[in-house]
């Protein structure tokens, strides 16, 4: 009898289960509204007026639109509320490099939960100009750039170079987000006394746990020349033209651990164009281009594991980032991805390893690794290359940043490997940008930085010291080779309110030789601190595996 009434307790209680789950699933908890509250690049924080500079530079700054933050949102109103949809939310947000500060909260109400954005501004219009000066070689850039035209989120971009070496013009425009697609669409137009190149590229890149799809297309043409020099001097070049596109998409699954894969198309076309010709007396003319063309399919698969810390100092001044660690593999396979100026090599195979580890943002670990191999038409193993880099950081105060950088560059054979030509632009500062020829290398560089807290009209004063030191090879590492090492220090404007790097001015020695010091105004980045990990990108990947 007491076994009955148990069982028909029991089925009562399941059946008043069954009636008010439904309820409960309709009363979880939504998001009731998403406010975004926008501010200038100079806010008024007190009661007092702006003085008339900043008020100008307001009126001149066109506040990113409305439309260009929930663009990044990856939750809507009336949706289920998600912690992890509002942290890549904000990331996305920090990711755009738009704003000097976001902050996403959310408050329970009577509805649900409202999400209230507040973001601030950067000034994103700059006056670009660099200027070098090494040995007899000596370059002036100016151009002008703004990542936030009208308030857009879109990119322009233009520079013009004079130098006694070669003179330049470089204009493109971004779109990372054309609409509620989230796809980019990029162009290039450059126009240089060697080459002359066009680009266009659009395509979706997966950069959340929440895309599940990937795709691009890339069309690039290039007419230009290739020049070879020998220890800075100029001693021939050969003419080709270079025509390719590609087609990719992909799918990706995973939260925490993201698994993707993809395939495409690629044809690239290679012509010579006129016969090679010294440019030296003495000097036989390099060698001629042999026409080739590569088409066929290309495969693709990677993973990634990633979170984010905040940290400072490590590649813009004055802003919280949001730094990758963990780590992410790529694998690409396909018709002669890398040499495409060599028609017997048929086949490539291009992967992609970078991992990088932080302690509270002090200390940290980053490691990457580049490695391709080919196959010739009859089946035959090819050239085989390594190219890897290491860095450590040291990051005690929020002001102090010291970093140690290797880099090894190492090839099986060496008769068609590309030549690398080392100087300050390559990391071995002091050193002329042309002067050292090698094939494979050893490089490292370490470099301390140093801010010192004072600010200018919002420009922060830090000075840094380095020293360089490489063992080039044309054959094998440590075969009939000399240890090359620079030295120098230099002076460090980081722009608070700005997107850009902060500006170096740097003098360098080298030891080996009593030499003219090289002189350098520039806001790029000499040692990669981080590297990328990145789930796989359909149209830049293999950009950069092309070039």
């Amino acid at each position: 009898m007491a076994g009955s009434r148990d069982l028909a307790r029991r089925s009562a209680l399941s059946f008043l289960l069954a009636l008010t789950l439904p309820v409960v699933a309709v009363c979880q908890e939504s998001i009731a509204r998403i406010e975004i509250e926008s501010a200038p690049v100079f806010p008024d924080t007190t009661e007092e007026s702006l003085p008339w500079i900043l008020r100008l530079a307001n009126r001149l700054h066109v506040t990113t639109r409305e439309g260009v933050i929930r663009t990044e949102m990856l939750l809507d109103e009336g949706e289920p509320y998600d912690s992890l949809r509002v942290r890549e939310s904000e990331r996305l947000l920090r990711d755009r490099g738009l704003f000097e500060s976001v902050e996403l909260t959310a408050v329970p109400a009577d509805s649900g939960r409202i999400v209230r954005v507040r973001t601030q501004d950067l000034w994103t219009l700059s006056v670009i100009l660099s200027a070098e000066k090494q040995a007899d070689l000596s370059s002036l850039t100016i151009g002008m750039e703004d990542s936030n035209v009208f308030g857009t989120g879109n990119e322009i971009s233009w520079t013009q170079s004079f130098s006694t070496d070669e003179d330049g013009l470089i204009a493109s425009l971004a779109m990372p987000r054309l609409g509620k697609t989230r796809a980019a669409l990029g162009l290039l137009y450059a126009d240089l006394d060697d080459s002359r190149a066009r680009s266009v590229a659009l395509g979706r890149h997966p950069e959340t746990p929440f895309d599940r799809f990937g795709w691009g297309v890339r069309v690039r043409t290039n007419r230009g020349r290739q020049r070879f020099f020998d220890e800075g001097e100029e001693i021939g070049d050969s003419r080709f033209e270079r025509t390719g596109g590609s087609v990719f998409a992909g799918r990706y699954t995973g939260r925490d651990l993201q698994i993707g894969a993809g395939a495409g198309w690629v044809e690239r076309r290679l012509e010579p164009r006129g016969e090679p010709r010294s440019t030296a007396a003495g000097y036989p003319p390099p060698p001629e281009f042999d026409a080739a063309r590569h088409r066929g399919p290309i495969l693709y698969a990677g993973a990634m594991r990633r979170r984010f810390v905040e940290a400072r100092n490590l590649e813009r001044y004055g802003t919280v980032e949001d730094v990758p660690i963990g780590w992410s593999v790529l694998a690409t396979a396909g018709p002669n991805l890398l040499h495409d100026e060599d028609p017997e090599r048929a086949f490539a195979i291009w992967s992609h390893l970078a991992g990088s580890w932080f302690h509270r943002s002090r200390f940290g670990v980053s490691v990457e690794c580049v490695a391709q191999g080919f196959l010739t038409h009859d089946r035959r193993p090819g050239e085989r290359r390594i190219d890897a880099t290491a860095s450590t950081l040291w990051h005690p105060t929020d002001r102090w940043l010291a970093v140690l950088h290797g880099s090894v560059l190492v090839g099986a054979d060496r008769t068609g490997t590309a030549v690398r030509y080392l100087g300050t632009d390559s990391g071995l500062r002091g050193f002329p940008t042309r002067e050292i020829e090698t094939r494979d290398l050893f490089l490292a560089g370490l470099e301390a930085r140093y801010w010192t807290g004072i600010e200018v009209l919002w420009t922060g004063i830090g000075f840094n010291a380095f020293t360089d030191t490489a063992l080039p090879s044309r054959g094998s590492i440590g075969e009939g080779t000399r240890w090359r090492t620079g030295a120098g220090c230099g002076l460090l404007l980081g722009l608070k309110k700005s997107l850009r790097r902060p500006v170096r001015i740097e003098i360098a020695w080298r030891t080996d030789e009593d030499a003219a010091p090289t002189l350098t105004v520039s806001t790029s980045a000499v040692l990669r601190a981080v590297p990328a990990i990145l789930f796989p990108n359909p149209v830049t990947a293999f950009a950069r595996a092309g070039r």
